[in-house]
């Protein structure tokens, strides 16, 4: 089309969850994975996520250690062009209200839904996330922070640690192949 850029609709929730997906790798490796011997299992990892408090402290130690960051950030460069997602600071839950003032359709959930169990890693997060958030709405801004934290100046990511998840979690990427789209 010839245009510079490309401008999609993930927007804040999206953002934490992606965050969440690295906190709840790293929890599930050195509660299961790595001190059992075992290999990367949806249904222990849903167990673990659902039965399992987020520990705040140790979510703002993996931001600032490069270890957690969303996957997506606000601005990112993909060869000449320029991927934007303007909606980066409103959550789902916003976006859904301001739908209903239009009578537009709106489906919540993901593009890649799919009714089995285990669910999509992605999905069983975002699920998890949506629960905890009806439970305590102010969790939503506090997760948010460490975003931004994970963020430079201009949007850019401080780092990629999607990136390192061979090296951090040996048999994610082989688990993620089995189960599809983590």
């Amino acid at each position: 089309m010839g245009g510079n850029s490309f401008v999609i609709g993930q927007h804040k929730t999206d953002m934490i969850t992606s965050l969440l997906k690295c906190y709840w790798t790293e929890i599930y490796y050195y509660t299961f994975t790595k001190p059992k011997g075992i290999p990367y299992d949806g249904f222990r990892m849903k167990e673990l996520i659902e039965s399992s408090e987020i520990d705040i402290n140790y979510l703002e130690k993996m931001v600032k250690e490069g270890r957690a960051a969303t996957d997506d950030p606000p601005v990112e460069i993909i060869g000449d062009v320029k991927l934007v997602r303007p909606l980066e600071a409103v959550s789902e839950s916003e976006i859904r209200e301001f739908v209903k003032k239009f009578s537009y359709p709106y489906e919540s959930g993901n593009c890649s839904y799919r009714e089995k169990e285990p669910r999509p890693f992605r999905l069983l997060v975002q699920f998890d996330l949506e629960r905890r958030l009806k439970e305590n709405p102010e969790l939503e801004d506090v997760l948010y922070n460490f975003v931004l934290m994970g963020l430079n100046s201009d949007g850019t990511l401080k780092y990629r640690p999607r990136n390192l998840r061979d090296k951090l979690y040996p048999g994610f990427k082989p688990f993620q192949r089995k189960v599809g789209n983590i």
